[in-house]
């Protein structure tokens, strides 16, 4: 996961979103005058569409800043909301739909009292995570220790933290959920309607709100009604998801890259471990019809396999750019990578002893809306962006989206501010759209860094992974990056710094630059 990231930044220039657009851009929208009459339309200061993780932390951390607490909030979803969880049972077998939590995201949830005892007791911690290559030439391994952190991250099932959110809100008396519905049209033509949104549900229903919080997903309906386009990419590849059982408890995240994509094997309840298996859609296929011991079998072949041969050179749509004197640098660490460097010894992950839980697939996309926000509109979570799963930010990204917009909404109400005038919105679209494009361009460039079969580029990584390895201040780094708390800027500059030294000590010359990305 994190491990790679410094060899993106070496091999590849700056990200650019230049594709065909996924959502084409929706025709202007009917006028919503005529369904307003009187004032019996339920007006509100927000309306959050979509009540996932994403769009009940929003909804949640409105109530947990000052002035945002007194505004009045719908919650809309086509869905009921969560029942309230059953009493734990350690026979149960865990969901196979689960998100990996940053500290920082659950230090953010537990101040929402989303993070209950209850979760906690169901979330399981991991304080370590190994990387490596298929191709046996590099891997690196992570321990909390190296960051002063207690963990790298939780591993929590979808459905018990959102049922912990919408039991809050269903407590929560200034926020009112319309369940079962759907949205329709949607009209942010303010100045006709009393500087408000006006939304139209499929069940006749109309709703105001000086603010529509567009939170349903990859394919948001907002998005798309609001006019926004979004670029991205198909990667050809799907994810399978499932719960397994393995022969001993584990608290390390394991990731192998393989020439078909990354298999994650994470740790759940108990002696319970989650996978999720990105490859080809035929692959996908096949594994998603395989009995529970052919799937454990599988699983076991592709993460115990003896180490693949580096294929020889082959047409690759990636070509290594000469950005830092690369190409130099590979050459003249190749001879040195096979003898390897110190740092943490490869170990061995456990073994898959059943498969009980049932199987999903689903396929696999990077996306980025042009923009987060328009008059009366903001875009956050999978209906802004959306990434690869192979380091588990999806989820984070989002749960940063709503705790940002939460604070600048707060502080446009601190001085008298309109929450759903553009050029306040616009302070949020601004910090999350760089930031999440950094995130979005090193998923990106990790995913065609290791999906390439050239053997330079075999060689680029495995001493990018090795090098990484053996610097535990790097490692830090790129540990305390992922938990929100180094900026893209700041590691690209720490890492070229360190790689420099450690690079010299081998005899070979890194070209310093004054601008690292």
């Amino acid at each position: 996961r994190g491990g790679v990231w410094v060899i993106y930044n070496m091999v590849t220039p700056a990200f650019s979103l230049r594709a065909l657009p996924l959502v084409p851009k929706s025709a202007h929208v009917r006028s919503l005058s005529g369904l307003i009459h009187g004032n019996n339309i339920p007006t509100y200061d927000v309306v959050v569409v979509g009540a996932g993780l994403v769009g009940a932390v929003f909804a949640r951390a409105l109530r947990a800043n000052p002035l945002t607490a007194d505004l009045k909030v719908a919650l809309v979803d086509r869905e009921q909301l969560s029942e309230s969880l059953s009493p734990f049972n350690p026979s149960h077998v865990p969901s196979a739909r689960v998100s990996t939590i940053t500290p920082t995201n659950v230090t953010f949830l537990k101040r929402l009292g989303a993070w209950s005892p209850e979760v906690d007791a169901r979330a399981a911690s991991f304080d370590s995570m190994q990387v490596w290559d298929a191709s046996g030439l590099g891997h690196v391994r992570y321990s909390s220790l190296e960051a002063g952190a207690p963990s790298l991250g939780r591993v929590v099932e979808n459905h018990v933290l959102q049922s912990s959110l919408h039991q809050l809100l269903k407590e929560c008396t200034s926020t009112e959920v319309w369940s079962g519905a759907c949205v329709e049209r949607l009209d942010t033509a303010g100045e006709d309607h009393d500087h408000r949104a006006v939304l139209a549900l499929e069940d006749g229903a109309v709703l105001r709100a000086r603010l529509v919080v567009g939170a349903d997903g990859a394919g948001s309906r907002v998005r798309s009604l609001a006019g926004v386009r979004t670029a991205g990419w198909w990667y050809n590849h799907h994810a399978v998801v499932s719960t397994v059982r393995t022969d001993f408890p584990t608290r390390t995240a394991w990731q192998r890259f393989l020439r078909t994509g990354p298999l994650a094997l994470l740790p759940s309840a108990g002696d319970f471990s989650n996978v999720v298996w990105s490859t080809t859609a035929a692959r996908a296929a096949q594994l998603a019809k395989m009995t529970p011991p052919e799937f454990a079998a599988a699983v076991n072949e592709a993460l115990h396999s003896p180490a693949t041969a580096v294929p020889e050179q082959q047409p690759t749509s990636l070509r290594v750019p000469d950005l830092f004197g690369v190409r130099e640098a590979a050459a003249g660490l190749a001879a040195r990578v096979e003898a390897g460097l110190p740092g943490p010894a490869l170990e061995a992950p456990p073994y898959v002893v059943d498969a009980p839980g049932p199987k999903g697939a689903f396929p696999l996309q990077l996306a980025q809306a042009a923009r987060y926000v328009v008059p009366r509109v903001a875009l956050i979570g999978d209906a802004a962006h959306t990434v690869h799963p192979l380091a588990g930010q999806g989820v984070n990204m989002g749960f940063t989206d709503a705790m940002v917009l939460a604070q600048v909404l707060d502080e446009a109400l601190q001085t008298g501010g309109d929450i759903g005038c553009v050029s306040v919105l616009k302070q949020y679209e601004r910090q999350q759209q760089i930031s999440n494009s950094a995130m979005m361009a090193g998923l990106d460039g990790i995913q065609r860094l290791f999906d390439s079969e050239d053997k330079s580029l075999a060689f680029v990584r495995a001493a990018g992974l090795r090098l990484v390895n053996s610097s535990p201040s790097l490692k830090k780094q790129i540990i305390l990056y992922a938990m929100g708390n180094v900026t893209p800027t700041d590691l690209a500059s720490d890492a070229h710094r360190r790689l420099a030294d450690i690079l010299g000590s081998l005899g070979v010359k890194l070209p310093t630059s004054s601008s690292p990305i």
